[in-house]
């Protein structure tokens, strides 16, 4: 049982106890998790997970923050101690145009992937254009309107660059 969002972490208490649950009735647990949350609430729910699926969307912390917010330094030690913790660890990069899909942030993430004990993965998960249609439903001006996917030959070229660094690299996932 995959729990994901928005951000599941936002809801620490209610996903402690669905996980408690699914763990008792014996079910694959993982979450998917951008990783700015509070480590004690990462912590409290190690013992019902398997898996964590952990989003980075920029190395670069002046980047980071441009595109999403908030820094990125709390992000980056939260999966390093989910590293260190012993659950198993996908690090995924949300790849898209224009903002996170330079050489220099395709490498520089795949090297602190490779710094991480424990960790099972890295995916590139190409971006798509599937949640257009819902911003508009909503009356929601998309800010990515007229963002081209990157061809199947560019995201390869991306993922061959990770390997360089990382052993297990997939795209999607």
């Amino acid at each position: 049982m995959t729990f994901s969002g928005g951000e599941p972490t936002l809801q620490h208490g209610f996903l402690g106890a669905c996980l408690e649950l699914a763990k008792a009735r014996g079910l694959h647990t993982a979450i998917e998790t951008c990783g700015q949350t509070a480590w004690e609430h990462l912590v409290a729910l190690l013992p019902w997970l398997d898996l964590v699926l952990c989003d980075i969307k920029h190395m670069d912390p002046l980047r980071h923050k441009e595109l999403t917010g908030v820094s990125n330094a709390r992000i980056l030690d939260n999966i390093a101690r989910l590293s260190r913790s012993g659950v198993a660890l996908r690090l995924r990069l949300p790849l898209v145009p224009g903002a996170n899909d330079s050489e220099a942030n395709i490498a520089a993430t795949a090297r602190f992937a490779a710094s991480l004990p424990g960790l099972q993965g890295f995916d590139i998960l190409p971006y798509h254009r599937l949640g257009e249609a819902k911003w508009e439903q909503l009356g929601r001006d998309y800010p990515l309107r007229g963002v081209s996917p990157h061809t199947r030959d560019e995201v390869l070229c991306r993922a061959e660059l990770a390997r360089q660094y990382v052993e297990t690299v997939g795209i999607g996932g």
